[in-house]
């Protein structure tokens, strides 16, 4: 079954978790980049008992990141938080891919030294192919409908 959970703190957080362990597929809501980065991590944005184990349990390492611009249908991505959520999901060492149809990934979006072009997916197909976790940074109308194109075994996480 695929469900919905808007908000990934206390309450929201714990759900998630309970809910993919019992093999339900996930789409987590949240504006806070941060407690994106601690479930990709496998670790509780928020500190409840055994929340951790759960969610390191899915090991969710290979990450998909859709769009980097910062407005939709733009290839703008100066002052992007998402430019600064791939870098660190990097840093992590993640295994990323990002894929954004109006970003030239040739010209390094927002400085970018060549990490991300390494990572660019030629095609949302592609992107999705490659990861356990996909997360919907700039709501492009290319990404329209992305929920319904995975597997039960993928988490979508929205930001924004």
């Amino acid at each position: 079954m695929r469900l919905s959970i808007f908000g990934l703190g206390h309450v929201g957080a714990v759900a998630a978790g309970c809910l993919a362990s019992l093999g339900h597929r996930i789409v987590g809501v949240d504006i806070d980049a941060a407690k994106l980065r601690a479930l990709a991590e496998g670790r509780s944005p928020v500190a409840e008992p055994g929340v951790d184990e759960l969610l390191q349990a899915a090991g969710r390492r290979r990450v998909s990141l859709l769009g980097l611009a910062f407005k939709a249908e733009t290839g703008d991505t100066e002052g992007s938080p998402f430019l600064a959520l791939a870098r660190d999901l990097i840093e992590d060492g993640f295994d990323l891919r990002v894929f954004d149809p109006h970003v030239d990934f040739a010209g390094g979006p927002g400085g970018d030294d060549g990490s991300l072009a390494a990572r660019a997916a030629r095609s949302l197909e592609e992107a999705l192919a490659h990861g356990e976790t996909i997360v919907l940074g700039t709501r492009h109308s290319a990404f329209a409908g992305v929920g319904g194109m995975l597997k039960p075994s993928q988490v979508l996480v929205e930001l924004g």
